[in-house]
């Protein structure tokens, strides 16, 4: 992946904005409980017995439906959750860039004049990853938001150039997006993604082969929305 902001000569502020951001999780932790309790418990399950596809988990209580909360249950980071502060840092640090990079590109690809320092700082202190991180203190919420920026941005891709690269790239985002954030709003984000689609149709997608292969993904992973409502 090409940093896009890397030809900006923005690369240190960006640094020094998304630490003064973040440093704060590290050194005085997040106050809500939810995610501890419940999505963070089930990463750290995974992680420690090294298995993507427990179902019941019999060491809580009587025994519970497993995975429990929304989580990032197939995110490389769950290897530092033994060290809370750590993961979280490392999380919204890289998370931030991710954001950052795509945006950039988002504006790029809209052919949108900007003024990078003013939009590193806009992207970095928006009210969604205030509310995400620092209100609700909810880590799934805030991955998921991050993705949406990924997603559209391949999105846009394929309905404007029609690559099966750009399919396949956002097939990957997506899926990690729902595998990895909140179900309710990866939902949503599904739901404007084919609403833009419709706005924007193109008949080649349609009969593109991937197509069939983004919505077999799809109902796939749809297991995490049967989790939700049950």
């Amino acid at each position: 992946m090409k940093l896009h902001f890397l030809y900006k000569n923005v690369l240190i502020q960006i640094l020094t904005l998304s630490l003064i951001f973040a440093l704060p999780i590290y050194f005085f932790g997040i106050k809500d409980r939810e995610d501890y309790d419940l999505g963070l418990f089930s990463s750290k399950v995974i992680f420690e017995n090294l298995n993507l596809f427990i179902f019941f988990y019999d060491l809580y209580g009587p025994g519970i439906k497993f995975p429990v909360g929304q989580g990032l249950f197939f995110h490389p980071f769950i290897i530092f959750t033994k060290n809370i502060s750590l993961f979280f840092f490392l999380t919204i640090f890289t998370h931030i860039l991710i954001q950052i990079n795509y945006f950039l590109k988002l504006l790029k690809q809209f052919k949108i004049k900007n003024n990078n320092f003013i939009i590193v700082i806009l992207v970095i202190f928006s009210i969604s990853n205030f509310n995400y991180i620092y209100s609700d203190d909810w880590l799934s919420l805030f991955v998921t938001y991050t993705f949406l920026f990924v997603s559209f941005y391949y999105w846009n891709k394929v309905i404007f150039k029609r690559t099966n690269i750009s399919f396949i790239q956002f097939i990957l985002s997506t899926s990690f997006m729902i595998l990895n954030g909140h179900s309710g709003l990866a939902f949503i984000y599904l739901i404007f993604f084919i609403l833009y689609f419709l706005f924007n149709f193109n008949y080649s997608i349609i009969k593109n082969k991937l197509t069939y292969l983004f919505i077999f993904f799809f109902f796939n992973f749809s297991w995490r929305v049967y989790f939700l409502v049950n």
